[in-house]
């Protein structure tokens, strides 16, 4: 980059680097997107050399000694827990240089000024609580706050951001685009918005912090347009510019200016769509900041000590340039909030919150009602984002006329398409209240999208089958313990761009639940019940798929009223000689997010397998005798879920899924005896 004549200079100048790493519960194996793994920079087949990836964008920034302000979605962490704990490690390594700040901000970045209060600080706290578990971070130490997609509201967000209700007690500064400092209301010639977003001028004013007018004392940082444009910088013709900016900055009357970069660190890291030569620019960039004395790269929280607001400004509604603008979301966001053909997937969040509100005040099973706003909480993500009709992201820099014709993202559809799952999850924690000694069945649309499910409950059980999607057991909970835990259901895990509730996910393979039979997961089977209550409920689940090689296989399936287990007999056609299945176990899946792995261990004995979580313990249990074994699954394991494979070259086996300690292996016989006759 072009060097600067720093005779001329008269202060160092102040640049906060804010990179803002935002993914969903996303895994490896997709076809159409990189994954976790490359995200990370941890791909396979990547050389030596190669730096994209927030891992090795980390380490530039340790090797070269340059601060950085970084924020982290709470989903993302929950992906790096499970997937790459050891990840964390790196960060904690930055943090203890004196080289990185973390800066807050919602759990799942939804769109804020949508939401409750309560939802919102929610939110918030969440993403606190996973900095304090993950990063063993002094929560006071977090202060300032990036706003999801930076849709700003005073009204409805400063009171939020400052509660003393939030862990860290309450925010301090808050992160946003530096054409928010302008008025957005219309005048004679336009608004001084849109004025300074077609002349971008270089004015003080934007590279100043601002008390909010009515903000309750919050603080805004501008962030600056051209050097989100600009770093890391492609030509030299940009070098050229960012060195103009820094020039011009160092050589004004402001003693408290500071320059602040923020966007997303997929940009940077040249990952997630972004053009992958980025990672190389922005190393050159690092190195040119440590060569030049007159820019200071700072934390925002030492920084801001010594630093008072240059006055107060009124900051109307607003968001980034592109977002407002170019693709038409409109200010305050409305126009895609309340997009007409969004409002199916609106009413999924709106009616999933309301069954939790009023599970909740009917004397739930806590536990339970926790995971589902947790769930609740995944789905918001990016609330109502839009997609254009088809361009990479970088091309919305350069060709801004390709963004009409924007839609609900795929993946925003499927997020709250979800949403709906509350409805099982709710239900199960009412009937943690309200069992009896009794087993019950029942065919019921439980989650309400068109299709008839299978329900099982006893006093230690509540499980849910779908007959449509493969006949498999889709939901499983624990009910024995002080309170209810889901052991079968990865249910908050990405769902990549599926909307259908209950179905095997092929593309990557996730979300399999139980008793998936191998290569023929998406076979429908006809439900009967035969015993709907009493001391055992007994039904049949009959493979109707004409095509399918498996067609007229029956799982008879029985549940005892004092079992904590459900028994499942096979009876294969005779053409048939050999059927593998296959299980996917989550023992206490809403601690596997709030924990990751710790905790969790294989559970094993005579002729089960299974895991625990804490206190929670699930397994699968066969009979050797029947020519059954154990199997290798399609991979180890899918999201937040451990996988088993069971194969029997038997026309007629079974095998037992359940919880707590397994029962002798003489009263499963005694119950396989029961189905089969």
């Amino acid at each position: 980059m072009k060097a600067v004549d720093v005779q001329k200079v008269i202060r160092q100048v102040s640049l906060a680097l804010v990179h803002h790493a935002n993914q969903y519960l996303i895994t490896d194996g997709y076809e159409d997107r990189e994954g976790m793994s490359d995200i990370l920079g941890l791909g396979r087949a990547r050389a030596e050399s190669d730096t994209r990836g927030l891992l090795p964008m980390l380490q530039m920034h340790l090797e070269y000694r340059v601060p950085l302000n970084l924020h982290l979605s709470g989903t993302f962490i929950e992906s790096i827990a499970w997937h790459y704990p050891e990840s964390f490690s790196l960060i904690k390594q930055l943090r203890r240089a004196g080289l990185l700040e973390m800066i807050g901000s919602t759990f799942s970045q939804n769109i804020m000024p949508f939401f409750s209060d309560e939802y919102n600080l929610r939110q918030v706290n969440e993403e606190l609580w996973l900095y304090r578990r993950f990063l063993g971070l002094d929560l006071s130490s977090v202060t300032t706050f990036w706003v999801p997609e930076r849709v700003w509201d005073t009204q409805r967000l400063a009171r939020v951001l400052r509660s003393e209700k939030l862990l860290n007690k309450g925010y301090s500064h808050v992160l946003l685009d530096a054409r928010l400092i302008h008025s957005a209301r219309e005048q004679y010639q336009g608004s001084a918005r849109q004025r300074f977003d077609r002349e971008e001028p270089l004015e003080l004013d934007a590279f100043q912090p601002w008390q909010i007018v009515e903000g309750h004392g919050l603080i805004m940082l501008p962030i600056s347009k051209e050097l989100r444009y600009l770093i890391p910088p492609a030509s030299a013709e940009s070098s050229r510019r960012l060195s103009e900016i820094f020039g011009w900055l160092a050589s004004s009357d402001s003693e408290g200016a500071i320059a602040v970069y923020g966007d997303d660190l997929e940009k940077a890291a040249g990952v997630g769509g972004w053009d992958h030569l980025h990672s190389h620019r922005y190393g050159q960039f690092l190195k040119w900041l440590v060569r030049s004395e007159w820019i200071r790269p700072v934390l925002i929280g030492s920084w801001s000590k010594s630093v008072c607001p240059a006055g107060e400004k009124e900051i109307e509604p607003g968001t980034f340039y592109e977002l407002a603008q170019l693709w038409k979301a409109g200010e305050d966001y409305r126009v895609w909030f309340e997009d007409p053909n969004c409002f199916e997937h609106r009413q999924y969040l709106l009616k999933a919150e309301q069954v939790l509100i009023d599970a909740e005040k009917r004397g739930a099973d806590r536990h339970l009602i926790e995971m589902g706003w947790r769930h609740l909480l995944h789905c918001s993500y990016e609330t109502s984002w839009h997609d254009p009709g088809s361009y990479t992201i970088s091309e919305t820099y350069s060709q801004p006329e390709n963004a009409n014709g924007r839609r609900l993202a795929g993946w925003a559809a499927a997020l709250t398409s979800h949403a709906r799952s509350c409805f099982i999850i709710a239900r199960a924690a009412e009937w943690a209240r309200e069992r009896d000694s009794a087993a019950h069945a029942q065919l019921a649309d439980i989650d309400l999208d068109g299709e008839k499910e299978l329900v099982l409950t006893n006093g230690q059980l509540f499980a849910v089958f779908s007959p449509i999607h493969g006949g498999r057991l889709t939901w499983l909970f624990d009910l024995t313990g002080r309170s209810g835990r889901l052991v079968i259901g990865n249910i908050s895990d990405d769902w990549n761009l599926q909307e259908e509730l209950n179905r095997y996910m092929d593309c990557p393979r996730n979300h399999p639940g139980a008793l998936a039979e191998v290569g023929h997961e998406h076979d429908r089977y006809r439900a009967t019940i035969s015993d709907a209550l009493g001391k055992a409920v007994n039904l049949n689940l009959c493979n109707v798929e004409t095509e399918s090689q498996l067609y007229g296989t029956e799982k008879r399936i029985r549940l005892a009223a004092d079992a904590g287990h459900i028994c499942v007999s096979y009876l294969l056609p005779r053409r048939l000689w050999r059927l593998s299945t296959e299980v996917c176990l989550s023992p206490d899946y809403c601690r596997l997010l709030r924990y990751g792995r710790k905790g969790v261990a294989a559970f094993n004995g005579p002729g089960w397998r299974g895991w625990s979580n804490g206190s929670t313990r699930v397994w699968v249990r066969i009979d050797p005798q029947q020519s059954t074994i154990w199997d290798r699954p399609y991979q180890m394991e899918c999201g937040h879920g451990l996988n088993l494979r069971v194969t029997s070259f038997s026309r007629d086996f079974h095998l037992d899924i359940g919880v707590g300690m397994p029962p002798r292996q003489s009263h499963k016989t005694e119950n396989a005896r029961e189905l089969t006759n």
